[in-house]
């Protein structure tokens, strides 16, 4: 399972997700909740949050070709 996360599911994530879409799982953290971590306060991208009912799902050839050989 720690290898499917590491080699597909976060590369995967890195290429798909945009700042505003991270940031908003970032404003919703308190409701998603940690396991034996705390995350510090650091990260605060310029973008507005992009909430899943906000989308039109689609991908660009450019993202694509970034996604891991796995997926």
């Amino acid at each position: 399972m720690v290898f499917r996360e590491n080699n597909i599911l976060y590369p995967t994530l890195n290429v798909l997700l945009s700042d505003g879409e991270w940031l908003a799982i970032r404003n919703e953290e308190g409701l998603i909740g940690y396991y034996k971590v705390k995350p510090g306060s650091t990260w605060s991208p310029r973008a507005k949050p992009i909430y899943p009912y906000q989308l039109t799902p689609s991908l660009t050839q450019k993202q694509l070709k970034m996604l891991p050989n796995s997926v």
